[in-house]
């Protein structure tokens, strides 16, 4: 914000204009939480006030809430952002809405259908004009209410101040004649040559310079000549043109057909002043450049400020609320409204559309005699699109945006007290500026209860107890598979040992201990979990399941092979390089696989946000943000695929081990691996119903789950299949009933 009284060393947070600029030249930030924060773009539409509630609006989702705010303007070369460097004052365009679904609201309803409107085209050749917030709303028409039908803006809410809209005199005009007041002091005939005489014509600058200036306009009313088009449209310029009221023929009743000059809206802004004046018999017309007769709203402007400088008379449809309003309060020149028949439904009912307003048969310009009534004074409300309502699925990162626009209001005499304030400041961005900080409690109030926040990652852990446990049972784990790798040396020689190969037994257990690792990793960095991190576990489980499954299967289908031949009375030869060959490469299979999936889509972390009720320093609600394995990438099918890989390796060892109840009883490895394998298959099964039941639990409860069971698991291994080749043993064991070693 620009220097003030307050002290404000708040930055605020950039929006995707800031994006433009290089890095080091942005004077704004991107705060932990406005990642997670869709942009809101705020339409300002066609006039001023909507200009000073969209900038305040702004400043406070941009500095107060930490949400990025930009500016619609209907137009890709109008930049009106309030932290705008060019320090420019430029109304909105008035979108041409013929070709478009919703019309002059396709800004609107883009925003309803995108939420997100960076999304939408800002290239100016293609442009796509799209707003999220609308701050103030004259009419609500036919095609906002299909609008909300649709569910792309939510019902209308009440901006805070009353509209008004109607003819208007000068108090200098009333208090010469104070049946001017009136439309019954101008109807009919006997009123005709006073408003012609009263009403002049108003004269642009060039047509001054060039048909009533008797000095080429070097001095007194105009001080030179205007320099571009634009300047020979203008009707006042504070300093150079103090503009000019003249009779031209319409004011000259030398018949009865002469005629005061109102100055009307342009045809697109609405307003009924041609059929008020042909119906009501009151001798008025506006002859601006218009195709309807209108004048531009700037030209308004000027004209009423040209009377005032020149003393003249003059009498036009506007609206309260503008700034002018303000600026000639307490002042001769103060608005005085002209009261018309009193408004009835069926009158509203009658009136004339835009596109009659805008026709070039003046029939169809002149309407029903019954919509000649004076307008209502209007509530002005606020739109809002309904996708800012559920932007985020964590009620702890939601966007502030929706209840703080929708909390936005403002009254007459907050937006009049704005309008002294932009004539007294140097520019309207320092008026808007300071008006917030003498207004502060009031912009305060807008927002959300326990808002803003603040992003903090989770210091501790939910369940200590639980995580202490998880650690130091899979580190046990572990420590018990490297032991058990420790006696399968100093037991090497023992005759269960040797009957088991040592070599597959250091591969069941070098697998066995990447699990453990694995859970280790999961439950030491639960709720501070990184991609890399889910990935090595991913790893790290899914090779040692491997290689733990595939020496067992190998080795079974090597002993039913040999069991066979044997029955057979067959001598068979079995090398075991080519078993160690065939688990190479199924694990080879596994890493490739692995490789692919870290490669093109690995695990994505899952944020897990939640609020505990602390605050900063500063006053900010803190989030604290957990980080977990969700198992998903942007496909999860690469996750399900390791649990098929799984589940496929243990119904192949599970076919083999009921094969192997056939073989001779007294080879006594055939009952430990069938639990073995029955017990690796009941572990995969509760790994299936903890990722099915995924979506129900606790995120930190998910990662310790997973850890146990395959901690458990390992141990199952271990006591089931090798601690019973260390106790004593009974049976006696031949070793030429099954072959000759290679």
């Amino acid at each position: 914000m620009l220097p003030t009284e307050r002290n404000w060393d708040k930055i605020r947070v950039c929006n995707s204009d800031d994006l433009k600029v290089p890095q080091d030249q942005r004077k704004c930030e991107t705060t932990e939480l406005s990642p997670y924060y869709n942009e809101v773009r705020i339409s300002i539409q066609y006039w001023d006030t909507p200009i000073y509630e969209a900038w305040i609006a702004q400043i406070l989702l941009s500095e107060l809430l930490d949400i990025p705010t930009s500016i619609e303007a209907n137009d890709p070369n109008i930049h009106m952002n309030f932290y705008n460097p060019e320090n420019n004052f430029e109304e909105g365009s008035q979108w041409d809405g013929e070709a478009v679904p919703y019309g002059e609201w396709e800004h609107l309803g883009r925003g309803g259908e995108l939420g997100d409107c960076t999304l939408a085209n800002r290239n100016p050749e293609k442009y796509e004009p799209c707003s999220n917030f609308v701050p103030e709303l004259w009419t609500y028409g036919n095609t906002l209410k299909d609008m909300r039908a649709e569910q792309l803006i939510d019902a209308p809410q009440v901006l805070g101040a009353q509209g008004n809209e109607g003819w208007f005199i000068p108090k200098f005009t009333a208090v010469q004649d104070f049946s001017l007041l009136t439309y019954l002091g101008m109807q009919n005939e006997e009123n005709r040559r006073k408003l012609a005489e009263t009403f002049l014509r108003p004269t642009n600058w060039k047509d001054y310079c060039e048909i009533f200036s008797n000095n080429n306009c070097t001095g007194g009313v105009s001080q030179r000549y205007p320099q571009d088009e634009d300047e020979s449209k203008r009707f006042f310029v504070k300093g150079l043109y103090d503009g000019h009221f003249s009779e031209f023929d319409e004011n000259e009743c030398i018949s009865n057909t002469c005629t005061g000059h109102i100055v009307d809206y342009p045809c697109n802004w609405g307003g009924f002043v041609v059929p008020q004046t042909h119906h009501l018999n009151i001798s008025l017309e506006s002859k601006g450049n218009e195709p309807s007769g209108g004048y531009e709203i700037d030209q308004m402007r000027e004209i009423w400020r040209a009377a005032n400088a020149t003393r003249s008379n003059v009498i036009m449809i506007f609206f309260s609320l503008d700034s002018i309003f303000e600026e000639f309060i307490g002042t001769d020149y103060e608005f005085m409204k002209v009261s018309l028949p009193l408004p009835t439904q069926e009158c509203y009912d009658a009136r004339i559309s835009i596109k009659d307003r805008c026709s070039d048969k003046i029939g169809e310009r002149r309407g029903d005699k019954l919509g000649v009534c004076d307008s209502v004074s209007t509530t002005l409300k606020q739109l809002v699109v309904s996708k800012l309502r559920n932007e985020q699925s964590s009620s702890a990162i939601k966007s502030p945006a929706f209840d703080a626009l929708t909390n936005f209001q403002l009254s007459e005499l907050q937006i009049t007290q704005i309008q002294k304030n932009i004539r007294t400041r140097s520019s309207e961005r320092e008026a808007i500026c300071q008006w917030v900080v003498d207004n502060f409690a009031v912009v305060s109030a807008f927002i959300p209860r326990t808002f803003p926040r603040t992003l903090v990652p989770v210091e501790g852990y939910k369940y200590l107890a639980l995580h202490i446990f998880t650690v130091i049972f899979s580190s046990l784990a572990a420590v018990a598979v490297v032991l058990t790798g420790v006696l399968v040396y100093i037991f090497r020689d023992k005759q269960s040992v040797k009957r088991a190969q040592t070599d597959f037994l250091y591969l069941l257990l070098v697998g066995l201990l990447l699990v453990c690792t694995g859970s280790i990793i999961n439950s030491a960095n639960t709720g501070k979990q990184t991609t890399n991190s889910c990935m090595a576990s991913v790893w790290l489980i899914t090779l040692g399941n491997t290689l733990e499954l595939v020496p067992i299967l190998v080795k079974v289908a090597a002993v039913i092979k040999l069991m066979n031949a044997a029955k057979k009375l067959q001598r068979i030869t079995l090398v075991r390089s080519n078993l160690f060959k065939t688990v190479f490469a199924i694990c080879v299979i596994a890493i490739v696989y692995l490789s692919l999936w870290t490669g093109l889509d690995p695990i994505q972390r899952t944020d897990e946000f939640f609020i505990q009720g602390s605050k900063t320093l500063q006053g900010k609600t803190i989030v604290n943000v957990a980080y977990y394995c969700n198992t998903k990438s942007k496909s999860p099918v690469w996750y399900n695929i390791t649990l098929v890989w799984r589940a496929v390796l243990l119904f192949v060892a599970t076919i083999l081990s009921v094969q192997m109840r056939g073989v001779r009883k007294d080879f006594d490895e055939s009952t430990a691996l069938t639990v073995l394998i029955y017990s690796h298959c009941g572990f995969l099964l509760v790994i299936f119903v903890i990722t099915y039941l995924k979506e129900s639990l606790d995120s930190e409860l998910l990662d310790y789950s997973r850890s146990i069971v395959y901690t458990l698991d390992a141990l199952a291994a271990v006591a089931i299949y090798f601690v019973p080749k260390f106790l004593p043993s009974k049976d006696k064991w031949d070793e030429n009933n099954f072959g000759q070693e290679s």
